[in-house]
């Protein structure tokens, strides 16, 4: 299901951000592997439209984790 994030990025449900704060750090690892992965799929197929939108998603998911980093590393974290 494809939603619109908060910053005007659209992306599908698994990189909303409630799903994103739902995975642990591994499942979150292995969902920026995965979309990676589809990106240069979509790429290959010449689908620049679909790579471009998980580019997107790669970016909301690396900055959740970015987030959680800063949040761990962060006094009180």
């Amino acid at each position: 299901m494809n939603v619109i994030r908060p910053d005007g990025t659209r992306g599908t449900t698994r990189t909303s951000p409630i799903q994103l704060a739902d995975r642990n750090d591994a499942r979150l690892d292995q969902l920026v592997d995965e979309l990676v992965a589809d990106m240069q799929r979509a790429a290959v197929a010449l689908d620049f439209e679909g790579a471009a939108h998980l580019r997107d998603e790669v970016a909301a998911a690396r900055a959740e984790v970015a987030r959680r980093g800063a949040a761990a590393s962060s006094p009180g974290g």
